[in-house]
């Protein structure tokens, strides 16, 4: 239940959800055997267990592993003396120099971006945050300059690959994954720098910190020397890590971490359509997107964020389609074999019961349908007057031109383009997405290698993406290739893993195949901390368990130059409308809060 609970993003569960879930797993007929066993294993210190107040001021024992219940200790404790720390500068000093370098570079700081600096640069511990458009990378470059000038040791790091290459390429200076900074040790399962062995430098900038798990934050901080100051820079309002906690945004409300927070969105940024929605949507406004059907002009350029309607049938329609279609067969065979005509097959397909919201249906007309286009205009009661079903298209279908020819054609042949979607399944998730680009962008061919490996079929010249940290290989998880060759004898290949300027070739023998899958399409939480040229993001009432604001949000801002939805309107509403209510359960701002220890008495 724990290690579920975890998969899930918590770092602990209370003792009714333990009882509960158990049961539920394993249907014992004497229940109170689990709470017997919950007391055993916390006597042992088999786990280990924590008070906290609920919303209702009720104390609930909540049960940890091992692991993130130090972890999270740890965090705390570190993270709460670091803050209190300070270190004494000459502000009117700074601000003269900052003065000088601005005007030389021709950057123009506003006052709360000189403000942060001079918070931030003091401090033993800071975070800057704010939404895209808001200027952290240019006060990330100055505050740089500014450490560099005043003699300090900086070291650039982030989460993933690609986030690393990218601040490298902004700030102008070497940054490393956290992975690689900390020196994970393979053999030992940790990493070397510990406080033993702590990090060289003296100013520490970890960016995209939003995705920081509270085990990499807590082995972080272990590596900070003891008077080395650290900042965290990320935007609060995305997606957490896919690991345990959501430790960024726990550092922020707990009020403890001095908090530099960049509001004001520049005017060349408001330009962008993508930021000026992405604000829109993070505000829980549903931003009104030109669509190119109705302005065909917008094909050509003049915004970087288009929405194309269109239509993918849901698993009820695509059953009443299935349903008609195959009594109108049966009955057809059944009339024939009674040498009746066909017309008196569809009177009697005619007799079958119709739901009520299928009774605008012609079956006549459905049952002549060749395309799943058609089929999918026969059953919706209405179809958005520039929904590209008029052209031919279902969502699919448009998914597919736009990754194989439209984007390419606008953008250049040698464009990144990421299909970005809420879930792996169904016909607008990466499964079916990933099998119908891969054909269309990458057939079989004469002289063209592939390997099936499972349910997986893999060719050169495949995109591929790594599915978990590889330490062997130095592969990541969520780091993005292309392969270049395959041995099908052998059952190995070779990728190119290309991040900015830098490309590396990885050969992959048998075992570590199963850690690839296709990276046509990925889904959002895969591309946290990442950016493409071009974003295609299939947005549809299928993937309502998944439309949530954060998700959406995440998702646009991975765009650089092009964003583009494919799909519903109602489904942005809904996905902007609804909040994801299933708070992460951790206990890190409490313990920030509570001043007197972890142990003393239940934590609100």
């Amino acid at each position: 239940m724990l290690q579920s609970a975890r998969e899930e993003g918590h770092c602990y569960l209370t003792r009714q959800q333990i009882l509960e879930g158990v049961q539920e797993l394993i249907l014992l007929e004497k229940p109170e055997r689990i709470e017997q066993e919950l007391h055993e294993m916390e006597r042992a210190d088999e786990l280990k267990m924590r008070l906290l107040l609920d919303a209702q001021e009720q104390v609930q024992r909540c049960y940890y592993a091992h692991s993130l219940y130090f972890d999270e200790n740890y965090i705390a404790a570190r993270a709460r003396k670091m803050a209190g720390g300070s270190l004494p500068v000459q502000t009117e000093k700074l601000q003269q120099w900052m003065g000088g370098y601005c005007q030389q570079k021709g950057i123009q700081l506003s006052d709360e971006q000189e403000a942060s600096i001079l918070q931030l640069v003091s401090r033993r511990l800071g975070i800057l945050t704010g939404g895209p458009g808001c200027g952290k990378t240019t006060t990330t470059r100055v505050l740089v300059a500014l450490l560099q000038a005043m003699g300090r040791e900086v070291l650039l790091a982030a989460p993933t690959g690609r986030a690393a290459q990218r601040m490298s390429e902004v700030i102008g200076l070497e940054a490393k994954t956290l992975h690689r900074l900390l020196e994970f040790d393979p053999s030992a399962g940790g990493f070397k720098r510990r406080e033993d062995n702590p990090l060289p430098g003296n100013f520490l900038i970890i960016d995209e910190s939003s995705m920081l798990d509270v085990h990499l934050a807590a082995a972080l901080l272990r590596a900070v020397p003891p008077q080395a100051q650290l900042l965290l820079i990320g935007d609060a309002d995305q997606l957490p890590s896919v690991g345990a906690g959501n430790v960024f945004k726990d550092l922020i409300e707990s009020g403890v971490v001095p908090t530099a927070r960049l509001t004001k969105v520049f005017r060349q940024a408001q330009e962008s359509r993508i930021i000026t929605y992405a604000h829109q949507i993070n505000g829980g406004q549903v931003p009104r997107i030109d669509s190119p059907f109705h302005q065909p002009a917008l094909w050509q350029g003049g915004t970087d964020c288009l929405f194309i309607d269109s239509e993918e049938a849901t698993q009820e329609q695509l059953r009443f389609i299935n349903r008609v279609k195959r009594s109108y067969v049966q009955e057809r065979e059944d009339a024939l074999s009674l040498a009746a005509e066909p017309e008196e097959a569809y009177e009697k397909s005619s007799e079958l019961r119709i739901p009520a919201k299928f009774e605008h249906v012609d079956l006549e007309r459905l049952i002549q349908t060749d395309t799943h286009t058609e089929e999918l205009q026969e059953v919706l009661r209405r179809v958005h007057p520039w929904s590209s079903l008029h052209w031919g298209y279902s969502a699919v279908d448009m998914v597919e031109k736009l990754y194989k020819s439209i984007i390419p054609k606008y953008l250049g042949p040698s464009v990144e383009i990421q299909i970005l979607t809420p879930m792996s399944k169904g016909s607008l998730g990466t499964h079916n997405l990933n099998e119908v680009i891969q054909q269309a962008v990458n057939p079989p061919g004469a002289g063209k290698v592939q390997l099936q490996l499972g349910g997986r079929l893999f060719r050169e010249g495949d995109r591929v993406i790594q599915r978990r940290n590889n330490y062997d290989l130095g592969v990541f998880n969520g780091d993005i290739g292309r392969i270049l060759s395959i041995d099908s004898e052998a059952m190995s290949c070779l990728i190119a893993f290309t991040a900015g300027a830098e490309t590396k070739e990885v050969a992959y023998e048998r075992e570590h195949l199963p850690e690839l899958e296709l990276a046509y399409a990925i889904t959002i939480h895969k591309s946290q901390g990442s950016e493409f040229e071009a974003v295609i993001l299939p947005l549809v009432n299928q993937h309502f368990t998944m439309l949530f604001r954060n998700l959406i949000y995440t998702g646009l801002t991975r765009a650089r130059k092009l964003a583009v939805f494919v799909g519903s309107r109602g489904a942005l509403k809904t996905a902007v409308n609804k909040q994801n209510t299933a708070l992460r359960q951790t206990a890190l701002k409490e313990l920030l809060q509570h001043d007197s220890g972890a142990d003393d008495g239940p934590l609100r």
